[in-house]
């Protein structure tokens, strides 16, 4: 039931109107006036240029929409959600009314006036009238918890307004593949099992339906092996053996290690063996680090990238990842990513810290491995161009090393005590180059 009030009088008076009038010319046919009823909503249809207009029921805010009704001369004001839209007189007549919804519309669950929501208010200087339709904010997932997951493992997809969720679907070597086990948490986050079939040599982004069949997607990295140049830790470009780390690459002692089933064919443990990490006084001396040349390291990744990835991609739209697991619950010092190691501080312009307990709570991923992205807009030391224009940046082969590892201090300065950590060993594995472009949606 769209229609508020005086409308749904208005609507069976003019089909009355019709029945009467069957056998009768239709030429200068005029709208009856109804008593009583002087401004009426008869449906919303989209306005979008280029495209069929379509009737519709619901919109994501920000869209531009047509109102077609009755009684709209001496229009005066629009309301979305009680929030005033603006509107030109050139594209308003006594039928129609074309406007954009303001970007500032509240939707539903953000309104405690029960009485403004899902309504349109079209204000005349001679009526009102309200028509009801559905606002609604632009799902978004901004982060995956792993973009290498496999057959069975739990995915949490972080985001915005998703849940409205019905469907989520991975990339497969055939299109797409749902997962038929998911679970909304909350507006911000929903939980899925990896199907089988998904990835395979397929990557992309993960696919949700949501608000009514609405499609969204993630960043577009989703089983991107295509971008993986540090895997057995052991390449050309590699600077130094990890420092107090080791390189497992059987499944065996993989598998002993995590205490998990499902793991990555090689890893890299952060120290060799669980125990005792103590305090570091300087930022300049960590605990455990890996380095390598990260101009022959992203140019041999750009030449297995295909369309993907190319010279010219911006460096805005890529970030470095890398999978991670630690089987000990920690709440002292970070992980960090060095673009230049000869750099350190916790402000560096050049330098992301990883701090996963930093909102309060000790890190704890149960779920097994998971995915850290470090996007490159993070470096702002950096000239943010294409990944081409950085590479000739370095000048040589040897001009850079980039550094990722452990320390335990205070790296963000904001005010934490490092402690000693009696029992801690962390998991590394497919350090690689993502693209984290979003496919665009036309979603009404």
């Amino acid at each position: 039931m769209k229609n508020v009030k005086n409308t749904h009088l208005y609507l069976f008076m003019v089909a009355a109107f019709c029945i009467t009038t069957l056998f009768v010319s239709c030429d200068g046919f005029k709208l009856p006036e109804v008593e009583g009823v002087t401004v009426g909503v008869s449906g919303v249809w989209t306005s979008q240029e280029g495209s069929v207009s379509r009737e519709i029921s619901s919109s994501y805010l920000g869209r531009r929409i047509r109102l077609e009704g009755f009684g709209f001369t001496g229009l005066t004001a629009v309301y979305c959600n009680g929030q005033k839209a603006s509107f030109n007189s050139s594209y308003t007549s006594d039928n129609s009314i074309t406007f954009t919804i303001p970007t500032t519309t509240p939707i539903a669950e953000e309104m405690s006036d029960t009485t403004s929501v899902n309504v349109i208010k079209v204000v005349t200087n001679h009526g009102n009238a309200n028509f009801e339709f559905i606002f609604k904010k632009t799902s978004v997932i901004t982060k995956v918890s792993n973009s290498l997951p496999r057959e069975g493992d739990v995915v949490t997809l972080t985001g915005n307004y998703l849940s409205t969720t019905t469907e989520v679907s991975f990339p497969s070597s055939s299109g797409y593949v749902d997962a038929t086990e998911f679970n909304v948490i909350n507006k911000t986050t929903v939980t899925a099992i990896t199907p089988p079939g998904a990835g395979g040599v397929s990557s992309g982004s993960i696919r949700i339906l949501c608000n009514e069949g609405d499609t969204v997607y993630s960043p577009a990295y989703m089983y991107y092996k295509k971008g993986i140049f540090l895997e057995s830790f052991k390449e050309s470009y590699m600077v130094t053996t990890p420092s107090n780390g080791a390189i497992l690459s059987d499944s065996a002692s993989i598998a002993q290690a995590t205490g998990l089933a499902q793991n990555p064919d090689t890893v890299l443990a952060f120290p060799s063996l669980a125990g005792s990490i103590p305090i570091k006084t300087s930022s300049s001396s960590l605990n455990s680090f890996i380095k390598w040349y990260p101009n022959p390291a992203l140019s041999a990744m750009l030449k297995k990238a295909g369309s993907e990835i190319t010279s010219s991609t911006s460096m805005t739209d890529l970030a470095i990842q890398f999978d991670l697991y630690s089987p000990y619950s920690w709440s002292s010092g970070a992980i960090t990513y060095r673009v230049n190691k000869n750099y350190s501080g916790a402000t560096s312009s050049v330098i992301y810290n990883y701090i996963p307990w930093s909102l309060g709570a000790p890190y704890a991923y149960t779920n097994g491995w998971e995915t850290v992205t470090v996007d490159f807009s993070n470096f702002t030391g950096l000239s943010l161009t294409s990944i081409g224009t950085y590479l000739t940046s370095l000048a040589t082969d040897t001009a850079l090393q980039s550094l990722l590892g452990f320390i335990n201090i205070d790296a963000n300065n904001d005010g934490h005590t490092a402690t000693v950590m009696n029992q801690f060993q962390l998991f590394i594995a497919n350090v690689r180059l993502v693209p984290t472009a979003t496919p665009v949606t036309t979603n009404y």
